[in-house]
Order: structure tokens, then C-alpha cells, then sequence
């Protein structure tokens, strides 16, 4: 058969399917460009149909477009923008990688070093800028729960082909010009990194918040990017990946960002980009290992507010948070368990989350990820709950609840493979200094050690009958009730010095309070409690230093 005769019969192919494929010069995606010249024109299609009936000759032969290990005219029927990433010929960049370490860089985009010992041979690793809708949903439905604001127009994706690295690696992104003017003087810049949930019963995909740390004088952006970011379950082409999206969350502390250190980072010059290969920044909030990594500890102590509890039984634990794979706990309940809110707060979303795997799950033969229905609570300190694999609720968006209401029933839909709950937990990165998902379990009821306590009583006190309300830099905190005491912040606050402001909200008279602070914390100009008594509904506010 002639090349002339298989293009036209390849086009055919494609006209009868009623997708046009990419024209000459277009922007492809990588599977379908099989010469390698960053362009899908008549050389890839000739390629593939010279090949007709042959085997493929690895897992990674671009000819065999579909995976199914024989190459066919098929193959080029598939040549289309179906897989919709986009990767033009100046937002790729292609570097082999050695045994003892090496960097790659991606002009104006991003730049990588992978250390001593992430490859056991030579890697081809491919450094890419491209543009998803899939990804865009993956990120709009997951990244939700930490109030991001914004993202960049692009997602940033490293494939290291058969194998993925066995060690961390650092990634610089840079913050473009345009990118930086469309952001709010209120919002941070963040990296996201999506992951492959492992759990027991969980066939998760989600975007999780990384320790990162920017720089303005320089635009860039710095974390550390965990080998669990890099999975085969989304390519058809088994090869690892890992994606970054650049957004923002609104939890600037103040009107400017917080600097980094700057010593010992990556260098770009010219063409080659210097590197340390035993290098590992650990300049972030809390180092990436001890939220991600292998040797990561598990948090004993509450990261976040005080919790009630979301079910009666807490010891259905099936798989608990790790910060590694695993972002949220889960528990193993029948179907129609009563679901309980954690904290006072507002429905802030309701949403059925059902989306299609590229192949199946090799755990569960799943085709789906998701939550299922779901719901996210918004609390008054400004954190947030997610409860998914829910059976029904009768509760709305924007419908408030309280702490220990029932707010649905447990199930097992969505990506799930038994009946269970998962509940994810986010504190609100304004005032606390871990704004990722945390382990929930340490800040329900009698487990939580506080750092900030609220209780009605202090030097005029007779009768402890009154209420507070407290906020921390004007985020409410919570509530006293009536003559009680309440621990309404726990560890983990972003350092530096905060306004604690405390607000007479119910009772008569003068409202006698105490406030005392633990955990290192203390009041400027030193001690540790303060008593006062003020008027209904006025406030008495005081400076709080935070180590």
C-alpha cells in the first residue's frame, strides 16, 4: 500500500469518526507525535501506517497509540486532540538524567534537580507545559478545600518514563509577569501536586497543597516534590507522571508575601543549570518529608481547631491519615450512618463527584475516582470539613449547622469500594501555619491539647453566667457558651504576632473573663493570662506572640 493511499485512508478513518485530527503546525499530544518533531503531520501518520501489523516494540512505541501492543491503522484514527494535553514545541524540554543526579530546566517556566540516586541508569525525563481539561476538573473539584482564588492557565508535568525517581526532587516554578498581575494583595502564591490516593476502600485522585515557599524579589516559587507524586495510573502509556498546577489561596498574613532564603538555590546559566545532586531544600514551614516522604511522622497533637466528633463510633477506623498518600481518615461504617458536622459553620458545597479513570484501578477494577456525593462545611474559623461517599442529605448550600448536627448519611458511592466515610480536614492557612489537609483525629473533644482558652470567670466574677465570642486577627475562633469555658485554637499558628480579640456576646452585667495561652505562646509584654471585665457586646483585644 502506498503512503499516498494509507494517508488518505488514515484521514478517511478520521473523517468517519467525526473528529478532525490536529493540522500541520498544531500543537499535539506527545502520543501522537511518532516522529518526535513536536508536530502531528503526514511524516507521524506514514510512520504509523509503514508499521501496519507489526508488533509494538515496547510499551513506549508512539506508534501504538491505543497500548493494545500491535500497531494498526487504527492507531493514526487516534492521532487526535481526544486526550486533550497540549504540549507545543516550545513548552517541552527533554534531558536524560544519570545515576548520580541532574537537573532539567524548561525556559521561563520551571526547573528541576533530581539528586544523587533517583535513577539507577541513564532516564529520559520530559519537562512539560501543557494545558488539560481534564486536569482542569481533577483540580476544580479537589483543590476546592483550600479556598483557592486561582490557578496559572497551564499545568506543569514531569514524565520520567518506565521508572519513577527513588528520591525527592526540588522544583523551582516561576511566576509569570502576567500571571503576578492578576493576583490580589490578600492571596499567596501555593503549589499543588495531585495524587493518587491509596487506601483501603478509596479510588481517590486529588490535588494537595504543598509546604512551598516564594520568593517576590525573584518570582519564583520553591518546594520539594515528593516521589509519591509520581504515578503510571494516568497515562496511557504507563510511564510516570507527576503534575503541579501554580494558584493561589487568599491567606496572606499581611499585604506582602513572605519571603525565602535564597542560599544555595538552583542557579540557571545560561544553558546549563548548576546543581548540588545531594541538595534537598529544607527551607519550607515544615520540611516535605515530614509531610509526604517515607519517614514522615504522624501528628499527635492537633494541627488545626477544636473538633466534635463526626460519628458515634471513632473506632471504625479502617485508614487513617498519613500526608503521604492517604489525605484524609476513614471509617469503616454501614451504609446510612449518621454523618455529624465537626464544627459550627455553612454548607459550602454539595456536589456529586464522578470521574473516569484512564484505565482501570489496579486495586479495585474500578474505571471511576471520586468522592461520590459529598460535602464540604466551611467553619467559622475558616477551616474546612469534606464528607464523602455520602448516601443522601437534606441539607442545601449556604444552609447553616452546628457542631454535632446530623448533616447526611454515609454510603459507598463514587470511587469507593465498601461502605465507609472519609473525612478530610483543612485549618484555615490565614492563622494557622499548616494550611494542607491534616489528621483530624487529635483536635476531636477530650484529645485536644489548646493552646488559646476562654473560660468565664476573672477578677469580678460572682456568677460564671456569660459568653464570649474570640477571634485571632478577626477570624472568629469560636464561642463560649454560658458560664463554660471553651479551648478554641490548638497548635500549628503561623508565628509572628497576632490580635486576640475577645467579645462580650450574651449574659448581664460586666462579662468577667480569663484567657490563657499554652504551647509557647504569650502575651506581648509578657505572662501567659489575661482577666478582664467588659460591657455587653464590647471587646477587649490583646497582642499575642506565636513562636
Amino acid at each position: 500500500m502506498s503512503h499516498v493511499f494509507q494517508v488518505i485512508f488514515a484521514a478517511t478513518l478520521l473523517s468517519l469518526s467525526g473528529i478532525s485530527y490536529a493540522q500541520c503546525g498544531d500543537p499535539v499530544p506527545m502520543l501522537c507525535d511518532a516522529d518526535g518533531d513536536f508536530d502531528v503531520d503526514v511524516d507521524d501518520i506514514s510512520a504509523i501506517a509503514d508499521a501496519k501489523g507489526s508488533p509494538a516494540q515496547s510499551p513506549l512505541d508512539f506508534r501504538d497509540i491505543d497500548g493494545d501492543g500491535v500497531i494498526t491503522l487504527l492507531d493514526a484514527r487516534q492521532c487526535v486532540v481526544s486526550f486533550d494535553v497540549l504540549v507545543p514545541a516550545d513548552s517541552r524540554a527533554v534531558e536524560t538524567v544519570p545515576p548520580n543526579g541532574g537537573g532539567i530546566e524548561l525556559k521561563d517556566v520551571a526547573s528541576i534537580i533530581f539528586p544523587n540516586g533517583s535513577f539507577s541508569q541513564n532516564q529520559v525525563v520530559v519537562l512539560s507545559k501543557t494545558l488539560s481539561e481534564e486536569t482542569q476538573i481533577d483540580f476544580d473539584e479537589t483543590a476546592h478545600m483550600f479556598g483557592t482564588d486561582s490557578r496559572a492557565p497551564y499545568e506543569i508535568r514531569v514524565n520520567t518514563g518506565s521508572v519513577a525517581p527513588a528520591e525527592d526532587v526540588s522544583i523551582e516554578v516561576i511566576v509569570s509577569v502576567e500571571y503576578l498581575a492578576t493576583i490580589d494583595s490578600g492571596s499567596e502564591f501555593q503549589l499543588f501536586v495531585q495524587i493518587m490516593q491509596a487506601s483501603e476502600f478509596d479510588v481517590l485522585d486529588s490535588f494537595e497543597l504543598m509546604d512551598s515557599e516564594y520568593n517576590p524579589s525573584t518570582g519564583i516559587i520553591r518546594t520539594t516534590l515528593p516521589v509519591e507524586a509520581f504515578t503510571d495510573l494516568r497515562t496511557l502509556d504507563s510511564t510516570f507522571e507527576a503534575i503541579i498546577v501554580l494558584g493561589t489561596t487568599p491567606t496572606a498574613p499581611g499585604s506582602t508575601q513572605e519571603g525565602m532564603a535564597t542560599e544555595g538555590r538552583m542557579a540557571v546559566t545560561g544553558e546549563q543549570l548548576d546543581y548540588d545532586p545531594d541538595y534537598h531544600y529544607s527551607g519550607l514551614r515544615t520540611t516535605r518529608r515530614g509531610a509526604f516522604g517515607a519517614a514522615a511522622e504522624i501528628e499527635e497533637t492537633c494541627q488545626g481547631g477544636s473538633l466534635s466528633p463526626p460519628l458515634d463510633n471513632l473506632q471504625s477506623v479502617t485508614s487513617g491519615y498519613n500526608g503521604e498518600t492517604h489525605f484524609g481518615t476513614d471509617f469503616g461504617v454501614p451504609n446510612s450512618t449518621l454523618v455529624k458536622s465537626m464544627a459550627d459553620g455553612v454548607v459550602e458545597r454539595i456536589k456529586t463527584d464522578i470521574r473516569q479513570l484512564q484505565k482501570p484501578d489496579p486495586r479495585s477494577g474500578l474505571l471511576i475516582k471520586g468522592y461520590g456525593l459529598y460535602m464540604v462545611v466551611r467553619h467559622t474559623d475558616g477551616s474546612k470539613s469534606l464528607y464523602a461517599h455520602l448516601e443522601n442529605t437534606e441539607l442545601s448550600e449556604n444552609d447553616s449547622v452546628k457542631a454535632g448536627q446530623v448533616i447526611a448519611l454515609s454510603d459507598n458511592s463514587g470511587g469507593s469500594t465498601g461502605p465507609h466515610l472519609h473525612l478530610e480536614y483543612a485549618p484555615n492557612g490565614k492563622i494557622f501555619d499548616k494550611p494542607s489537609k491534616v489528621d483530624p483525629l487529635p483536635c476531636i473533644g477530650e484529645l485536644l491539647e489548646g493552646s488559646i482558652t476562654v473560660s468565664d470567670g476573672g477578677v469580678a466574677a460572682t456568677v460564671a453566667d456569660d459568653a464570649f465570642a474570640v477571634f485571632l486577627d478577626e477570624v472568629k475562633l469560636g464561642e463560649t457558651a454560658l458560664g463554660g469555658a471553651n479551648t478554641l485554637a490548638a497548635s500549628n499558628l503561623r508565628s509572628g504576632t497576632a490580635t486576640l480579640r475577645i467579645q462580650f456576646i450574651e449574659g448581664g452585667g460586666c462579662g468577667s473573663f480569663l484567657a490563657e495561652l499554652s504551647d509557647g505562646l504569650t502575651f506581648e509584654g509578657g505572662g501567659i493570662s489575661r482577666e478582664d471585665c467588659i460591657g455587653l457586646g464590647s471587646s477587649a483585644s490583646y497582642a499575642v506572640i506565636i513562636p
